[in-house]
C-alpha cells in the first residue's frame, strides 16, 4: 500500500509481543485507517519527503501504537475535532474513519489522540491495556502487536 503511493515506511519490532484482549480485525481496521490518513496527508508532497512510521511500545500496563507522517501536520483548531463524526479535512472524505477508530479503541478500554510532530507532520497514537499476567512467552500470532520505536509517549490526561 505505501509503496504504491510512493511513501517510505519505517516500522520497528519489539523483542516481545504486547498481548491485548481485543478483536484483531477491529484493531487492524484502526491501524489501516491511521496509515491511509497519514499517506493521504502527504499526497501533495514530493516523493523523497513522504515518510511514515508505524510502531508499538509498552508504556506501563498499556500497548501503544503510533503512526506518524511527514505531512503538514494537523492545524491546532482542527486537532480536537478530527475524531468527531462527519468532520473531515479531505475533499472526498466522509469524516467517519477516525470517529470509527475512536469508537473501536474506546470499546477496548483504550485511548486515541493526535499531536503534531516537531519539525512537521502528524502523530496519531492509541493505547490499549495489556492483558493481566501477560508474559513475554505468549505467541505473537495469538495477539496483535509487535512493533516499537524509540520515543513512545504517555497519553494526555483525560
Amino acid at each position: 500500500m505505501a509503496v504504491a503511493r510512493g511513501v517510505r515506511m519505517d516500522r520497528f519490532q519489539t523483542a516481545v509481543p504486547l498481548p491485548v484482549n481485543a478483536d484483531r480485525i477491529q484493531l487492524q481496521q484502526v491501524i489501516i485507517n491511521l496509515m491511509i490518513n497519514a499517506m493521504d496527508a502527504m499526497a501533495d508532497m514530493s516523493g523523497p519527503d513522504r515518510e511514515m512510521s508505524v510502531y508499538t511500545a509498552r508504556i506501563d500496563k498499556f500497548a501503544q501504537v503510533t503512526v506518524s507522517d511527514s505531512g503538514p501536520g494537523i492545524p491546532e483548531d482542527q486537532r480536537k475535532r478530527i475524531f468527531e463524526p462527519f468532520f473531515t479535512t479531505k475533499a472526498q472524505g466522509m469524516g467517519m474513519g477516525l470517529s470509527i477508530a475512536r469508537t473501536i479503541v474506546q470499546s477496548h478500554h483504550g485511548r486515541i489522540w493526535a499531536e503534531n510532530r516537531h519539525g512537521g507532520g502528524a502523530v496519531l497514537r492509541f493505547s490499549l491495556p495489556l492483558m493481566r499476567g501477560a508474559s513475554a512467552n505468549r505467541s505473537a500470532e495469538r495477539h496483535p502487536a509487535g512493533l516499537t520505536a524509540p520515543a513512545p509517549a504517555r497519553p494526555p490526561a483525560a
